[in-house]
Formats: structure tokens, sequence, C-alpha cells
């Protein structure tokens, strides 16, 4: 991360750093922003109306503080695993969308240019619902169930955008099961989205499992990178990793 962020960070100066993917995800406008506004406008939303704005023409107050409120099961999650939370306006200015942190979600949003600019889907069938609600809104809502966590709005969103395209979300979605985190504790699930660096654990050509097991703590982690081996080196190193990973760790 550190090295690839010097060498990204002259070109796109608002870039920064975070945990992990997690901290990403959660803090992922498009979870806020899309479904829950289309399911509020799904009456305006069709063939006959070309003229329909996303942002402009779906949100006025009211929708705004749903979107607040989304937010805020939102940012439980990320209090769940220790992770910077922002709020839905201030997000808007980390992005690039506005220029002053701060305001309240409906004046950011009517703010912004480039969200004042956009047009509104002419059909329901469209990715904000049926991508965010099924492979967002599912997802956070199973994992924050398995944490003990309500996320009634992320709930009614999904069950509503559902109804709309006579499609059940929780089917067809991602879940904990779907995605391997059933039954982890907090800790693993961290563990899962960390990985192993080769500069961390290489002695001489050969994967130290000493000072992996160590490291680990008997967690398995998400991936593994960067050994500077050659072919068949890279094959052992993978394959003892996997074995200890596989055989000693949860």
């Amino acid at each position: 991360t550190d090295s690839c962020y010097e060498v990204i960070k002259p070109m796109f100066p608002a870039l920064t750093k975070v945990q992990n993917v997690m901290e990403t995800m959660l803090n992922n406008g498009n979870i806020v922003s899309h479904a829950p506004i289309m399911v509020l406008n799904a009456g305006r939303i069709g063939p006959d109306n070309t003229t329909y704005l996303h942002y402009k023409d779906g949100i006025n107050p009211e929708v705004s503080y749903v979107l607040d409120a989304i937010n805020d099961e939102c940012m439980q999650l990320c209090r769940a695993f220790g992770l910077k939370e922002t709020t839905n306006a201030d997000r808007h200015f980390i992005t690039g969308y506005t220029h002053a942190l701060g305001k309240a979600s409906y004046e950011s949003y009517h703010s912004s240019y480039s969200f004042m600019l956009a047009k509104g889907p002419t059909t329901l069938n469209y990715r904000y619902l049926t991508e965010d609600a099924p492979y967002s809104m599912v997802p956070l809502s199973s994992l924050a169930a398995q944490l003990g966590l309500k996320t009634p709005l992320m709930d009614a969103v999904a069950n509503l955008g559902g109804a709309l395209m006579q499609t059940n979300y929780w089917e067809t979605g991602r879940t904990v099961e779907d995605l391997g985190l059933a039954g982890m504790t907090l800790e693993e699930k961290v563990a899962q989205m960390q990985h192993i660096h080769a500069k961390h654990y290489d002695m001489d050509g050969k994967a130290d499992l000493q000072k992996l097991a160590k490291s680990t703590g008997g967690l398995s982690r998400g991936c593994m990178e960067a050994f500077p081996y050659s072919l068949q080196q890279y094959v052992n190193a993978v394959y003892d990793i996997q074995k200890y990973l596989i055989e000693e760790t949860r």
C-alpha cells in the first residue's frame, strides 16, 4: 500500500489510505445514493419521464433524511470493525463532488454540479436498483445481522426494491453464507481482509512459516502476494502457506 500510495498520490492529491477493503466498501456512497433514491421515486421513473434527474429531482429534504439514516446503518458496521466513519455529506467533499465540509446532506447533494446534471433512469430495471439492492443492501444487512446489529432501512430498501422488480433479493443477492463469512467471529472477518506480503515472510527463497505463525495469531488471511521467487519457489511457498493456513488457523 505505501509504495503504491507514494506513486499515485501526486496524480490524485485527494487520495487517502484506509485500513482495509471493508472501510472502502462501507464508505461507498453508491450504497446510500442509488437504490434508496430509486425506491423512493419509483412512481416517477419510467419511459414517459425522460427529463427526470436522479439527484436533483429525486432528493428533497425528506429523502435526504432517509439517505442519512441508511448511512448511519453503514457507520454502525464501521464502528463494529473499528473503521473510520464518514457522514454522507462529508463523503461528497472527500470524493470531489462538493467543495466544502460540514454541509447538511440535502444541501450537499444540491450544491454538486455533477449530481445536479446526472440523468435518472427511465426504467426500474436499472443497475442502481438491480445491482445495488441485492449486492450492497443484502450483504451488509446479512453481515450486520450476524453481528447482532439492526439495519431496518437497508432491509426495507431490499424488500421494496425486490417487490418492485418482482424478485426476492434475499435469495438472489449475496449473504455472509455466499461470501464464506458465516460462522466467523468479528476478528476472523477482519483477518480475512488482510494479506500476506512477501517482504515480511521471505527466508532465502522460502516462506518463513514460524514468523508467519507468530504474526497471524492463529487467524487465516484473505490473500498472499508479491513473493519475488522463481515459478517453482512460488509454487512451493504458496503450497506451504496454504497448508499452514488450512491446518493451523481458523
